[in-house]
């Protein structure tokens, strides 16, 4: 996409449009990485009135498939965890149903095994904690298994195992630059201990990855191919969040630091078979996942919006309130004289 797509986003009339998010599926032999296949279209979970849906993660269970992800409620300005059943045989996306909700915002819900469990770090940078949670009897019900207090605020978290050990990536914004990201690494030495947890160095061979850019921050699963295991991250630019991504090969891991290789593979939005009205526009993709044949994205679509248009409706209400407000209790004084 050429850059002028950010300067539409502040001309007058695009007011009453709306960002929203999709969530695709599709059933594919090989990820992106292996050889990606653009000929089959993706079955979209569409954004409501109310909601719309980002950072899918994808977890086959007892073989069925469902999608974690990050349910926005533009009332509350605020996302939750949902989960999503996805039909083995239509691929149709069900409506998801809400399994965590705090007062603060949440998302990006990365899923992970550990010791026969499953557990799932949700973003949850606003309150400067790495809270991890433990499914229960089923996908639908989660249990809060333990809280790291951090110094500062760390988005999108993914897991990486080595034996009993687990590390963790994410990242922290710029606060001068929202668009760019710095890379945090830690250890966690055993979950069921409830180790502490512990800040390691990056030590990455290109030293500028330690410094605030546009394309640190994750944006999926950790995707595996035979031995070899790749990151997805999501790339921005100032006034485009969640642009494309790209994928680079995880190269060691370890209490010594992290490395990875350059970017191998890019995924942008025009590469993106989907279906989606004329009148509508896409703008990004900056969520990948596969897992056993299903593969899922989100798209950054920009579409009208009654939510946006009453919105406007009642800011110039409380204005002509305000004003008739003002005009009466000058009226009242003039009265009074």
């Amino acid at each position: 996409m050429k850059r002028e797509v950010q300067y539409k986003r502040l001309r007058f009339f695009n007011w009453w449009l709306d960002d929203v998010w999709y969530i695709g599926c599709r059933r594919v032999s090989q990820n992106m990485i292996c050889g990606y296949d653009s000929a089959t279209f993706y079955k979209l979970l569409s954004p409501t009135y109310r909601y719309w849906f980002a950072d899918p993660i994808p977890c086959v269970i007892d073989g069925k498939c469902y999608i974690f992800m990050e349910v926005y409620d533009r009332f509350t300005e605020k996302g939750h965890i949902g989960v999503s059943r996805v039909n083995n045989k239509t691929l149709k996306i069900d409506r998801p149903v809400n399994i965590i909700e705090e007062e603060f915002h949440m998302s990006f819900p990365f899923v992970f095994y550990y010791k026969a469990n499953i557990y799932m770090i949700p973003e949850t940078h606003e309150v400067k904690q790495i809270r991890i949670y433990k499914m229960g009897e089923s996908v639908y019900k989660w249990n809060l298994y333990h809280v790291y207090d951090t110094n500062e605020e760390l988005s999108d978290t993914i897991v990486l195992l080595k034996d009993e050990t687990i590390y963790l990536l994410n990242t922290e914004k710029n606060k001068k630059n929202p668009y760019q990201t710095k890379m945090h690494f830690f250890r966690i030495d055993n979950l069921l201990n409830k180790s502490a947890l512990i800040e390691i160095p990056l030590n990455i061979s290109a030293p500028d990855w330690q410094e605030y850019r546009y394309n640190n921050r994750n944006g999926g699963m950790v995707v595996k191919d035979k031995d070899r295991i790749y990151r997805i991250i999501q790339e921005a630019e100032d006034w485009w969040y969640g642009k494309d991504i790209v994928v680079r090969e995880i190269q060691n891991y370890s209490d010594e630091g992290y490395d990875e290789s350059e970017d191998i593979q890019k995924l942008e939005m025009n590469e993106i078979p989907v279906k989606i009205r004329k009148n509508h526009e896409i703008l990004g993709i900056h969520t990948y996942g596969y897992e056993d044949g299903f593969e899922v994205i989100d798209i950054n679509v920009r579409q009208l919006s009654w939510v946006v248009f009453w919105q406007f409706v009642q800011r110039n209400i409380n204005k002509v309130k305000r004003g008739l407000e003002l005009c009466s209790m000058r009226l009242k004084e003039n009265i009074r004289r």
